[in-house]
């Protein structure tokens, strides 16, 4: 089931938010949708990207007059303006702005295997918001990084979108975290962030339900057996490929986007990390989890 919300800012209302959770959801749809419906500009960031489907909708952005930029990991996007992101890690983000109004991002790459994973995608109309990531794609664009810290970061937005190395996004998840008084639900691919785990192990202490799924193919860094040894139970994902980047906090906030809580993502890579504090949004992602914790 897709959640089409209004989420409240300080100021006010904005438009709706879309989520999808893949494989469940097509994920694919959200990114399709975005494009086909830009009149002026698509930036988009991709870590990957081979779906054709995804192509195809750019190529016909691109005739009807949309500019099309693409900013990629590696590599180039035959057919389109493109470049290859200058950064000490990976370029990790999986997002699109569309005419500097609307954003599509989550955990997903638009792959061909990656809709197919566990995964999560957001469609959000939000000129704030969207003004974030446009930085972020300009700053990726023109080999600035790490570029200025978000807006986002110093103001208390409800949602606020986060930008790493720059935001802080591991500091960001420790608050979080230290904040929760009744749960916390977390869905990783990869877990290596230590001071993240001590954070986690405080709020089981202090009462706090702590529960992790971990994709099946665990780092040899993880912290899955500190969090075991702490009482925390930890549980594997069976699914091919658990791809998710989530905290469920108190079943009211939700951080997800592109970033793993590892040290590289957090002082190496460009990553996005996004955060937003609504119960029925919320209610989306805690879903996804049980599915997971089976």
């Amino acid at each position: 089931m897709r959640a089409t919300l209004c989420l409240l800012l300080l100021a006010g209302c904005v438009p709706p938010m879309e989520a999808a959770i893949c494989p469940q959801e097509d994920c694919l749809a959200l990114f399709v949708q975005g494009i086909d419906r830009a009149e002026g500009s698509v930036d988009c960031a991709f870590y990957a990207f081979d779906h054709p489907e995804i192509a195809e909708s750019l190529r016909n952005a691109a005739t009807r007059g949309v500019k099309v930029r693409i900013v990629l990991h590696e590599g180039a996007a035959p057919g389109f303006q493109s470049r290859t992101a200058k950064v000490p890690g990976l370029m990790h983000h999986k997002f699109c702005v569309l005419d500097g109004e609307r954003v599509v991002t989550g955990s997903a790459n638009p792959t061909g295997r990656d809709v197919g994973y566990d995964n999560n995608v957001l469609a959000l109309e939000s000129g704030r918001i969207a003004g974030q990531y446009g930085q972020e794609f300009e700053e990726l664009w023109s080999d600035d990084f790490p570029g200025r810290r978000a807006l986002d970061a110093m103001l208390p937005f409800r949602q606020h979108v986060l930008f790493c190395p720059e935001d802080r996004c591991a500091e960001a998840l420790r608050n979080e975290v230290g904040g929760a008084t009744k749960s916390v639900d977390m869905l990783a691919f990869t877990f290596t962030e230590a001071s993240l785990g001590t954070e986690l192990i405080l709020a089981a202490a202090r009462g706090v339900n702590v529960r992790v799924v971990l994709d099946r193919r665990v780092h040899p860094a993880s912290q899955r057996q500190r969090l075991l040894d702490n009482g925390i139970e930890v549980r594997l994902a069976r699914s091919e490929l658990m791809h998710h980047k989530v905290l469920v906090i108190d079943n009211r906030t939700v951080l997800t986007g592109s970033f793993n809580p590892t040290a590289s993502a957090d002082s190496r890579n460009a990553e996005n990390l996004l955060i937003i504090r609504n119960g029925d949004i919320a209610a989306e992602y805690a879903s996804a989890f049980r599915s997971l914790w089976g």
